[in-house]
């Protein structure tokens, strides 16, 4: 018996205005920004003065205050003020979970104009008459007071499952993003799944620099690669135009659509890439990485300066441009959704370890070629370190039988 289970799915789109909407849009994330950076300042200097902390609803009921006697404020929908004072407290939420676990504090900090890009609507479902579908033209306009009209342009299938889902009254969440020239809506919907009918497959799966994915089956999968040479070219173009001039605004605007675009192109392949694993396979297996200790910088300090530095950068950007940590989220919440097992293994000696009679080989590798020199045994590198990632998690998840026979490996 199969039993349904609820998660948080988020639909997002890309949305459209006309030039004076953009304008008005540019406006609100600025009033939205002053609003931020005014409320963090009542809670900084409320504690520095008389040690008093300002709590969300008491900036909440000192907004409608504000709205009554500013007839500029009172022109924008309360509700995308409100989420703005709530993006505040979860960042105070954050600090204060970090003090008491003892890590880096990182207090809340105020936020440059060029960098708010983000407007959050708080608590959408009380006013579902925002949204409003049209499934037999495939379209779907968002209109909400104080915002110009935005229209998304969707597949007549989905306009038609989210119209559905609108109508249940499940709606959980909805922003709205600008970044230079793309304006995106994000919306987040309450829905319940049926774990999906099993396949009897397993995988085991390595991340790496050479390939982004390699299976336990000898499957490597490569995900985008950037456009380094237009990236640079419009850096040049960025770096030579005046700041603060209009030149320099459109450059801005190109160089931050190239990169939304760009972003954009990596997530949707490893989209496909994940979807097809967890399709595919009942159980998962995946290294369990520390991405932001294996990508610090390597400089030291000035008493004791780091050795390689130029080689780790670079192996360091090598890796952010594998969106490692975006995979791992993506698996783990999809095994999620579909019923699938998912776990994350210990990754030491993972790459060195024989797959076949576990003898422990010290690179390098040539050619990324894994030779044993107990049993003979010769594999892909990758695909070595995928056979034991699975060995291992299988080992973690308490299975009876080891993973299956390694591939058969060439003396």
């Amino acid at each position: 018996m199969t039993t349904k289970q609820t998660f948080h799915q988020t639909f997002q789109f890309r949305a459209y205005t006309s030039r004076a909407g953009y304008a008005q849009l540019d406006q609100v994330l600025a009033q939205q920004c002053v609003l931020y950076n005014a409320a963090l300042e009542h809670r900084r200097t409320a504690w520095k003065m008389a040690g008093v902390r300002i709590s969300n609803q008491a900036q909440r009921r000192e907004l409608t205050e504000l709205r009554r006697d500013d007839p500029h404020m009172a022109a924008l929908s309360r509700r995308v003020q409100c989420g703005t004072l709530a993006r505040l407290d979860r960042a105070f939420e954050a600090y204060f979970r970090r003090v008491a676990a003892g890590e880096k504090p990182g207090h809340p900090r105020f936020k440059s104009l060029r960098r708010w890009n983000t407007l959050e609507v708080d608590s959408p479902k009380h006013e579902r008459a925002w949204l409003k579908f049209l499934p037999e033209s495939g379209r779907a306009y968002l209109t909400l007071k104080g915002l110009p009209k935005l229209e998304m342009k969707l597949p007549e299938a989905k306009a038609r499952y989210l119209q559905e889902l609108n109508l249940q009254k499940k709606w959980n969440g909805l922003a709205i993003t600008r970044r230079g020239r793309r304006v995106t809506v994000t919306m987040t919907f309450e829905v319940t799944r049926e774990p999906r009918p099993g396949t009897g497959a397993i995988v085991g799966l390595n991340r790496g620099v050479a390939s982004t994915l390699a299976t336990s089956d000898g499957l490597h999968y490569q995900g985008s690669v950037p456009d380094a040479g237009r990236r640079r070219r419009l850096q040049r173009q960025l770096s030579r135009a005046v700041i603060g001039s209009r030149k320099r605004r459109k450059k801005l605007a190109v160089y931050s659509n190239f990169l939304s675009r760009e972003a954009l192109a990596k997530r949707n392949e490893i989209h496909r890439i994940t979807s097809k694993l967890v399709s595919e396979n009942d159980f998962i297996a995946i290294e369990d990485y520390d991405i932001r200790a294996m990508t610090r910088s390597g400089r030291g300090t000035v008493e004791s300066p780091g050795t390689n530095v130029r080689l780790t950068a670079q192996l360091n950007r090598s890796i952010r441009e594998q969106n490692w940590g975006l995979i791992e989220a993506q698996l783990a919440y999809k095994a999620a959704w579909a019923g699938k097992q998912f776990v994350k293994v210990e990754p030491q000696f993972i790459s060195q370890d024989c797959s076949t009679c576990g003898h422990r080989r010290v690179g390098p590798f040539p050619n990324r070629i894994f030779r044993c020199r107990n049993c003979g045994l010769r594999l892909d590198q990758d695909t070595n370190a995928a056979i034991n990632v699975l060995r291992l998690g299988r080992a973690q998840a308490g299975a009876e039988t080891p993973g299956p026979d390694a591939p058969q490996g060439v003396c």
